[in-house]
């Protein structure tokens, strides 16, 4: 029972990051992206309006973004410095260069300075080239909804690790963004690397 019990909050959890990655992929392949320019004021209120209408059918969502590769960033929440130059982030490299279709990464938001699970896309032109890049970003304490009140025997309860081993979802909202583990875990239960989401 309690393997069974697992296994279907496993699969709520995993149908759970499928969504925003399908929400990913309808973004990244919207033609007002291709033809966005810096100047184009009545384009980017269109994409703008757009990433309001997902956030607000959706309160997990907490930030929606395109990064263009030359820096121009559109954002429902704005960089916190003006001028902020993402394309230096870890996490847009990892998008742009990376073979993976999505990017996973916890940290915290370059937009509203929370602790986030960013869902990173990268979007190309009609010749396949890397243009920029679309995110979607989910508050620690929203996700954690996922996972609240749902118990594992008696004393136990369900949380999510990411690769780091940093806890991005759980009842006890203190523990967020924090290591699971005191020191190294053991060999055997060092997953790193296998899986983004635990």
């Amino acid at each position: 029972m309690l393997s069974q019990s697992m296994y279907q909050e496993q699969k709520v959890v995993e149908d759970f990051f499928r969504y925003p990655e399908n929400i990913i992929n309808i973004l990244s392949q919207n033609n007002d992206f291709a033809v966005y320019r810096a100047n184009d004021k009545f384009l980017r209120n269109d994409i703008l309006s757009l990433f309001e209408s997902i956030i607000l059918s959706d309160h997990r969502i907490s930030n929606i973004y395109f990064v263009a590769n030359d820096g121009i960033t559109i954002s429902y929440k704005f960089a916190r410095e003006s001028g902020q130059n993402l394309t230096d982030k870890i996490w847009f490299k990892e998008a742009i260069e990376g073979k993976r279709q999505f990017v996973w990464v916890s940290h915290r938001s370059d937009f509203s300075n929370d602790d986030v699970v960013s869902c990173v896309r990268r979007v190309v032109d009609k010749y396949s080239n890397p243009i920029g890049v679309v995110g979607l970003d989910i508050e620690l304490f929203k996700l954690s909804e996922l996972v609240d009140n749902v118990k594992v025997g008696d004393d136990g309860y369900f949380v999510i690790l990411d690769e780091d081993d940093r806890i991005i979802a759980t009842p006890d909202y203190k523990r967020l963004g924090k290591e699971i583990w005191e020191g190294n875990p053991p060999e055997d239960m060092n997953f790193k690397g296998t899986r983004s989401f635990f």
